[in-house]
């Protein structure tokens, strides 16, 4: 991919932007077009968010065939709809940063005026065109700031494990990880895979609990605000939201073997539960449900060691959301 972009760049720039003829400009556009959108998804951490966001969105898209490559206006609402629900479960997964997001926005919009702009040249009514990002971009979107109109400027890597520039704090999560032990990770391991086979009701099941006992606490996500608390459990956004939640736990325990890994997405739930405003209390009041969910799974042979486990777990979730609380400034979205 990287031999293609810098093919496209380096024939753009051969075209040049003072060709008198409409043809070689068209073509200067296209190929603009594509190493913007090149450089945009392979960019680490967009690939990254590409490669593993399926299981969050799947029950957004259930109409295989939408059509999203029309311009904004022109988009059905089945399709808004579905990119909506899109966007709203990726703000609440682990999988993808709120940068990240706003970045395949540009992309998909880039797209969508590439495609576009083809259609026109193919049927010899295309304007000449200049590709500018910035002016494509619906304003506010945070991504396009980091964005050139010869394509993007991949930022530095960061560290797999921390973002943070605090040693204290990088000791402090250390040892919050260091408090799940080996056996644990092992029973994680063994017994998730029976939680996760029935995931949506399993979510279900946590959440219905949750609510029940704490009703107030639906005012946090902004999806569950308008809705009545007799509508909230049979309705698509709580639904939505459990298989966002279990796929979150599902990545957790699929690099239990890797420290590294494994260190990395539990800071990463945390900081991504900061800017819901979430505390320990909202964790570890889960548990109940949590209890309910093991109960249901396993019957009979559940035992208290399973139970400690999960309940350790939800602990040092808590207490790492504690200590991103104290580093991160919470940015509402736009």
């Amino acid at each position: 991919m990287k031999k293609f972009l810098n093919f496209t760049t380096s024939l753009s720039k051969c075209i040049g932007e003072d060709e008198k003829c409409d043809t070689p400009r068209h073509y200067r556009f296209f190929l603009d077009s594509l190493t913007f959108i090149g450089g945009v998804v392979y960019q680490p951490v967009v690939f990254e968010c590409l490669e593993n966001i399926y299981p969050f969105i799947e029950n957004c898209f259930p109409n295989k065939h939408l059509n999203f490559m029309l311009p904004e206006e022109k988009l059905s609402t089945a399709a808004r709809k579905a990119l909506t629900c899109a966007e709203k479960s990726l703000e609440q997964s682990t999988v993808c940063s709120q940068d990240t997001v706003d970045k395949l926005k540009c992309a998909l919009v880039a797209l969508q005026s590439l495609r576009n702009k083809y259609r026109h040249f193919k049927r010899g009514k295309m304007q000449v065109t200049v590709f500018k990002p910035k002016e494509m971009m619906p304003q506010g979107w945070k991504g396009v700031n980091s964005l050139k109109s010869n394509g993007p400027q991949s930022p530095p890597v960061q560290s797999p494990i921390f973002d943070l520039n605090n040693p204290d704090a990088k000791v402090k999560m250390r040892q919050e990880m260091d408090r799940l032990t080996e056996r644990q990770k092992q029973i994680f391991t063994e017994t998730f895979p029976v939680v996760f086979k029935d995931s949506r009701r399993n979510g279900l099941v946590l959440f219905a609990k949750y609510f029940s006992e704490f009703p107030h606490y639906k005012n946090i996500w902004p999806q569950f605000r308008t809705l009545q608390d007799s509508a909230l459990l049979a309705s698509n956004e709580l639904a939505n939201h459990c298989s966002v939640y279990m796929s979150g736990l599902k990545e957790i325990v699929e690099v239990m073997d890797d420290e590294e890994k494994l260190t990395y997405f539990m800071a990463r739930i945390a900081r991504s539960h900061v800017k819901w405003n979430i505390n320990k209390y909202h964790i570890t009041n889960m548990l109940e449900g949590v209890d309910a969910v093991l109960q249901r799974s396993f019957g009979d042979k559940l035992t208290d060691e399973i139970v400690n486990a999960y309940h350790t777990l939800y602990d040092v979730i808590g207490n790492l959301l504690d200590i991103q609380k104290k580093l991160v400034v919470v940015k509402r979205h736009f």
